[in-house]
């Protein structure tokens, strides 16, 4: 039986390469070669189960060589509040002003946030925005640069600034 199981793999191995033929000799023996005999049977042979074999450390080594190269060839984009400045306070009585920011290097096809306390306040292509309407109050300023998809590309640091309106209650007398 042993030899059959072997014979068997054998001739699965070698499959690929050349017919395989079935010989009954006279002692009831099945004997499977790739040598036509007289009263051989050809037989067809399923295809052969095959995997593909995992990746050798080597192989691993340099996947993860390349995708670091890919992750250091990504851009890092640094955005900055530039006007106004942090802690600055502005006056103005019909609580306007505007908020500039400026990003290195200059993105394409992502989009500029505003948030104004916590939340998204305007959004556009260009990082300069007009506020208008505001009450008197801190208010806490913070850019955010996201692609098409939603991910944020750059954060800006929170920026604090104070606007003032001269009170309707204050005399000029």
């Amino acid at each position: 039986m042993k030899g059959l199981w072997m014979s068997l793999l054998m001739a699965t191995m070698m499959a690929s390469a050349a017919p395989i033929y079935k010989v009954v000799k006279e002692d009831g023996t099945v004997v499977y070669t790739d040598n036509p005999e007289q009263a051989a049977e050809s037989m067809q042979l399923k295809p052969v189960n095959t995997a593909n074999p995992l990746m050798t450390e080597k192989q691993q080594q340099a996947l993860q060589e390349a995708l670091q190269q890919q992750q250091d060839k990504a851009v890092n984009y640094q955005l900055s509040i530039v006007s106004p400045a942090n802690e600055e306070t502005i006056w103005n009585n019909q609580g306007k002003f505007n908020v500039r920011g400026q990003m290195n290097p200059q993105g394409t096809g992502g989009e500029f946030q505003l948030f104004v306390n916590g939340n998204k306040l305007q959004s556009g292509t260009s990082a300069l925005f007009a506020l208008s309407d505001l009450e008197r109050g801190e208010y806490q300023l913070q850019l955010k640069y996201v692609n098409n998809s939603g991910k944020i590309l750059a954060l800006s640091q929170v920026t604090r600034v104070y606007l003032h309106r001269m009170s309707v209650l204050f005399n000029k007398n």
